[in-house]
């Protein structure tokens, strides 16, 4: 994008931010992840959960300013979704991406009911193999997340035919 309108530099700035914000997600994740595990009380792992979903709110704000000025810089660029394979590859992954981001915020969410119940002094019947499980699929998800972000950030940069 080395010539265009400021309007079409504007765009790609918030296009990187946002880019910025995904990115921040993935470094910060994994990291508040393992302080969840290492919690040795019920009432650290519950604030640590909370910590995460207030991060976790900076995804859909994300995807909407991603999802915006993408749209935006396909106009200035005059490509359709359709174009470029390139193009179309990293919709595609994009839409993976943003499928398994919500299913990974409901998961969080019953994973911070679960925990909730437990530290109110709750019963709960197979509670350890159940957060065991929703661990596990933390974990996964950002594996799966950063290979699909580097992938998107691969086609962005090489943009292969």
């Amino acid at each position: 994008m080395e010539q265009g309108t400021p309007s079409s530099h504007l765009v790609f700035l918030f296009h990187l931010i946002g880019f910025g914000m995904i990115a921040a997600l993935l470094f910060s994740g994994p990291i508040l992840e393992r302080r969840f595990k290492r919690a040795e009380t019920l009432d650290a792992k519950v604030a640590v959960q909370r910590v995460l979903k207030s991060v976790g709110l900076l995804s859909p704000l994300a995807v909407l300013l991603l999802l915006a000025t993408g749209i935006g810089n396909m106009y200035f660029t005059g490509l359709g979704p359709f174009k470029a394979g390139w193009l179309t590859a990293k919709i595609i992954f994009f839409a993976i991406a943003v499928i398994n981001s919500a299913m990974a915020g409901a998961r969080g969410g019953q994973r911070r009911r679960l925990l909730e119940r437990l530290a109110l002094g709750e019963n709960v019947p197979n509670a350890l193999p159940e957060m065991q499980r929703y661990n596990k699929q933390q974990s996964i998800f950002y594996l799966i997340q950063t290979f699909l972000i580097l992938v998107i950030l691969v086609l962005s940069v090489f943009r292969p035919e």
